[in-house]
């Protein structure tokens, strides 16, 4: 079904759609799809031209996201290693204060003693549609809502992948 979708949103006739899902492609086997079989697959030469392109996008953008994801983890998983040896440091090195009473001018005085010790700064207007312009996938989420004027499934997470990342990159290194 996936497939189906994938190859309806590149406007791919649906008796061509029909020959990929009755030879039982899938998406998982595009990769291994020789010019050979996409011949017998897609008879008209200019479908084909155009097929040719999208699979090949497509597969490259898998391989970008696969290469993205891989990389994001492992910065992950070093920051938060990070972040748990400064946590352990100021532990170690600060004192905490509580109060020796319930007075409520205590409890006053310790949240807003919290408050401005853990508030983070707020995030930095910026531009989206210069985020996007700067980014492979942010392109293709341009291009896709101004050809079709809304976002499938995956340029929306195309689009979240891309914002989270912004946002993620500001709060580490700030």
């Amino acid at each position: 079904m996936e497939l189906e979708n994938l190859l309806a949103s590149w406007d791919v006739p649906q008796d061509i759609i029909k020959n990929f899902t009755d030879n039982g492609i899938t998406i998982e086997t595009l990769k291994d799809l020789s010019p050979l079989y996409l011949k017998e697959l897609c008879p008209h030469i200019g479908y084909r031209i155009k097929l040719t392109d999208q699979i090949q996008n497509f597969l490259d953008s898998l391989a970008d996201t696969k290469s993205m994801a891989s990389s994001d983890l492992s910065e992950l998983s070093q920051a938060v290693h990070q972040k748990d040896i400064l946590k352990l440091l100021d532990s170690n090195e600060s004192t905490h204060r509580e109060p020796q009473n319930n007075s409520l001018e205590e409890i006053l005085d310790t949240s807003s003693f919290l408050n401005e010790q853990y508030q983070r700064p707020p995030l930095p207007e910026f531009d989206i549609r210069t985020l996007l312009q700067t980014s492979a996938h942010g392109c293709s989420v341009l291009n896709y809502y101004q050809q079709f004027k809304h976002l499938n499934s995956k340029k929306r997470n195309f689009l979240v992948d891309i914002l989270v990342k912004h946002i993620y990159t500001y709060i580490v290194n700030k």
